[in-house]
């Protein structure tokens, strides 16, 4: 993949009540996610498991900003 690339999709959204298989997977990773983000000091396990399928920086040094953006 490269910087700024552009990908041909349309983003569709669905209802939460849909139980779409892609709605669940996104709830698995973001409940971690999020609990990193608030709280980078206290362990998690769950955060090991999806830290390293988050996009890095050049020579994999950093997730933030590449990966992992984190707004105010």
């Amino acid at each position: 993949m490269f910087k700024g690339e552009r990908f041909n999709f349309e983003a569709v959204f669905a209802d939460k009540k849909t139980n779409a298989p892609g709605l669940q997977i996104a709830d698995v990773a973001a409940y971690p996610i999020s609990h990193f983000v608030r709280d980078r000091n206290t362990p998690r396990p769950d955060w090991k498991a999806v830290q390293h399928r988050i996009r890095r920086g050049e020579y994999s040094r950093t997730m933030f900003g590449y990966g992992l953006k984190i707004f105010p």
